[in-house]
Order: structure tokens, then sequence, then C-alpha cells
């Protein structure tokens, strides 16, 4: 059974500040491909997996003064690292992903039928780590 995604959160910070305006949130793990084919393969090519990578993409509705916001945007200017989570609940006892990252995108859209929107990149700096309340 899923779990609808009104119930997750995304939080932010070394005291986990939730991104409570932060509309549609993707988290991307990706590996490289590492090609170790040789000439007895049968032509085929084979591989072994790479270093890892991990990025956090979303969009937050513009609200000034957003507690959230304001240490996303503190981490861009300052080029600093930011503790981020993804889990399936808010609060204690959620199960999803935490690391850092470093703000590699920070705009603002003023659509002209539509609300004032942040999209947001975050670039993974390390590990990302399961978070299992079990």
């Amino acid at each position: 059974m899923g779990k609808p995604g009104y119930n997750a959160s995304f939080a932010v910070g070394a005291t986990p500040t939730v991104c409570g305006k932060m509309k549609d949130v993707t988290l991307d793990q990706v590996a490289s491909a590492i090609d170790i084919s040789t000439r007895d393969g049968a032509g085929w090519k084979k591989f072994i997996q790479g270093l890892k990578e991990w990025s956090i993409s979303g969009e937050q509705l513009w609200v000034p003064d957003d507690a959230a916001y304001e240490l996303i945007e503190t981490a861009f200017r300052n080029g600093s690292e930011i503790a981020v989570s993804l889990l399936d609940v808010a609060g204690a006892g959620g199960h999803g992903w935490s690391g850092n990252a470093i703000v590699t995108k920070l705009g603002r859209g003023e659509p002209l039928d539509g609300a004032l929107v942040v999209p947001v990149e975050l670039k993974g700096t390390g590990a990302l780590t399961v978070v299992d309340p079990a």
C-alpha cells in the first residue's frame, strides 16, 4: 500500500527545519558504470558499478522570512554544506534518507498566472544514509 506524498517531509539544517512550503521534491541516486569488457566476453559488454552520487531538486513557494528557505539561501551564499533529510512521514519514526549537500541552484519563478516559486537543487556531498525507524 502506498503513502500519500503530502505526509512526507523534507527538512534542512543541523536542527531539522521542515520545508513546509516545498511543493514537489525529487531525490535522485545515480552510479556510474565502469566498463570491464574483455575480448572473451562473446561480444557482450560487462560493467561494474562505479562511484555513486545523489541530488535533491524541488520547488518551494516563495514566502518571505520562511526559516527553511533562509537556511537554504544562507548555505548557497556561503557555499557551505547543509544537512538534509527526506522522510515518508513528518517527525520521528519516518523512513527515508539523510545526508549533507551543497546548494547548486536557487532561483525564483514569477509566472503570470501562478504562485511565486523558488526552484532549489542540492548536490550530495558524501554518502546518503538510510533512515530506518525499526
